[in-house]
């Protein structure tokens, strides 16, 4: 039978996989305002005794859950193009992907950075803000952590030649999904996959995200979703990846141990030795693909149910990734002002965070935009 007419029920354990990662995007995007490492609007300096706390939320995030979300991209790419034409899939990806882009650089990118040039103590309202803030500040901020969905939105369509040509002939893919599922040649890619990173992470720093120039995530990213693709076609791969779950904690552990300590000597010493760079780099694509290979294993094995929970959490994860950051760096710029244990402003950022996307979802996106389309459909 053709992979493409296969009948597959639906795969929790990648649901669970990619909500997992959104909803602790939150508290990553947090942390970072404590740990100095990484990109957001708002930073405070802290003790170094209080910087441990931040960093054991910080890296163990950091190091690979955006590699998991282009993974379940591509896992979801597979079963979009068996409903589809390719020009209803590459409509499907604009309206869904671009869209959102587009209304977060032009309306929401700017209200973060507002936020972030109050904490810096600039003075004036905000449309004054706004006046010097077109059109350097795209250039500067552009499209803010929307990032994801612009370059998922430019792997799918760089791909799509490539998955139709799998889709016409699925003998094809069938012969890399069954090669990689014989003995351990599922490691072939992964390796690959570390070895890239570890090349060409330190050469290319980059965290503008405008694709140019940005080969590091470009390869490591883009490998992850070609990857998904090829992983979703065949049960028997899924199996032997599954199988290493165990294994692959192991590894995604020790290199953690080593990524948490490298963190925090760059964050507590001025001096950093550029060994450093390129023994995380060397670390964190081992990582990222261990993590991967044991958070599917260990899914699948114990959450590949349906549920309510899981129900309401796939249609409402979207929302949350949407909306996060505008709360996140609200509340920080607020509290930031306080002064307060850095613990406790922590846990106050958070719970309101969620507490405001929770409200939104529920009384925009469920309640009021669903009884619009009614109206609008009578």
């Amino acid at each position: 039978m053709s992979l493409w007419g296969m009948d597959k029920t639906r795969q929790y354990w990648a649901d669970w996989l990619r909500v997992l990662v959104i909803l602790t995007l939150i508290i990553y995007h947090t942390s970072l305002t404590f740990s100095a490492l990484g990109s957001t609007y708002i930073y405070r300096e802290i003790d170094s005794s209080e910087v441990l706390l931040f960093l054991l939320l910080t890296a163990p995030l950091d190091n690979f859950f955006m590699a998991a979300l282009f993974f379940v991209a591509g896992y979801a790419a597979f079963f979009a193009l068996r409903k589809r034409t390719s020009g209803e899939f590459a409509h499907e990806r604009a309206i869904r992907l671009m869209i959102p882009v587009g209304f977060a650089t032009f309306m929401l990118i700017p209200i973060q950075v507002y936020f972030k040039y109050l904490h810096e103590g600039h003075k004036g309202s905000f449309f004054f803000f706004l006046s010097s803030y077109f059109p350097s500040g795209i250039f500067t901020y552009g499209w803010g952590h929307f990032w994801f969905l612009f370059y998922l939105y430019v792997f799918s369509m760089v791909c799509l030649p490539l998955f139709n040509h799998w889709k016409r002939t699925p003998e094809s893919l069938l012969k890399i999904s069954s090669f990689l599922a014989k003995r351990i040649n599922f490691l072939i890619p992964l390796a690959f996959i570390a070895i890239a990173d570890a090349v060409l992470r330190p050469m290319f720093m980059n965290s503008k995200y405008i694709l140019w120039g940005d080969w590091a995530n470009v390869v490591l990213y883009l490998s992850f979703f070609i990857l998904g693709f090829i992983f979703s076609s065949d049960e028997q791969l899924q199996q032997k990846v599954f199988n290493w779950r165990i294994p692959a904690i192991c590894i995604a552990t020790c290199c953690l141990i080593v990524i948490i300590r490298l963190y925090y000597l760059d964050a507590t010493e001025q001096y950093q030795p550029a060994w450093h760079t390129w023994l995380w780099s060397s670390l964190k694509g081992l990582y990222e693909c261990s993590m991967i290979v044991a958070l599917a294993g260990f899914f699948h094995t114990y959450l590949n149910k349906e549920s309510k929970a899981i129900k309401y959490l796939s249609k409402a994860s979207f929302s949350y990734y949407v909306w996060h950051f505008l709360p996140v760096t609200f509340m920080t710029w607020l509290v930031l002002k306080k002064d307060w244990h850095p613990y406790l402003q922590f846990l106050i950022i958070i719970i309101f965070s969620y507490a405001f996307i929770f409200l939104v979802h529920e009384l925009i996106e469920n309640r009021l935009l669903t009884a619009l389309k009614r109206l609008w459909h009578r």
